[in-house]
């Protein structure tokens, strides 16, 4: 059963959660065109994550680079190590279609300075709250989705339409980094994708969104909690 908490602050939501109680957290925090990131509220999620995840298990987050002039996706590695949280790697996210860039500035102008690419890819960090958990021989995937995902570079082939954070991506990181049961955490589930992902492949998610304008999409993905 999927539980979302809309509309509603993770920054309050979040320290009401027992410490261990989150097997997965799988999560692509909000941003500005204009500002980008915010540090501090990536400084928060990281503090919680390591708080709230039960020894052994996972952290991933989708960081996209932004025009900001700032290595965000290092900045985030660095917040969650801080935290307390143990790198294992860095998956490269190859999309189909640019998300930003400007090589029509450097078409326009073919001069030293001038070289803007189109941006094509994203980062998907992975850690790992230090400590074992027992494994167990459910949740087997598919040959399919192993030879999908066989490298450290991800080609998952979206359309232009499809929200930021796509299903295919949901659907392989919470079939690699949790067993059928546990419990999925989104503190930014903007669209309810990771909800959906949980529902058919037998994980529970725990969303939460504070724009109220989501909430009736939302409500088709699980119970919603009032606050």
């Amino acid at each position: 059963m999927n539980t979302i908490h809309c509309p509603a602050d993770c920054t309050l939501v979040l320290p009401n959660f027992p410490s261990g109680s989150i097997q997965l957290i799988l999560t692509s925090p909000p941003y500005k065109e204009e500002d980008g990131y915010s540090v501090d509220l990536l400084r928060f999620f990281a503090r919680q994550a390591f708080s709230l995840l039960a020894e052994g298990c996972f952290c991933v987050v989708n960081i996209g680079p932004m025009p900001t002039k700032q290595d965000i996706s290092s900045r985030c590695s660095v917040l969650l190590e801080d935290a307390g949280l143990q790198f294992m790697f860095k998956i490269i996210w190859k999309k189909t279609f640019k998300r930003g860039g400007g090589i029509g500035i450097t078409f326009q102008y073919p001069r030293p300075y001038n070289y803007y690419p189109n941006i094509m890819t994203e980062d998907i960090l992975v850690y790992k709250k230090p400590g074992k958990r027992e494994r167990r021989k459910e949740g087997e995937y598919s040959r399919d989705l192993v030879m999908r995902c066989r490298t450290d570079v991800w080609e998952l082939y979206t359309s232009p339409l499809e929200n930021a954070f796509p299903m295919k991506l949901a659907d392989a990181a919470i079939q690699f980094w949790s067993y059928p049961g546990d419990k999925v955490l989104d503190p930014f589930a903007g669209h309810g994708t990771v909800g959906r992902a949980c529902t058919a492949l037998g994980r529970n998610a725990i969303l939460i969104e504070r724009n109220p304008a989501l909430l009736g999409e939302l409500k088709r993905v699980g119970r919603v909690v009032k606050h």
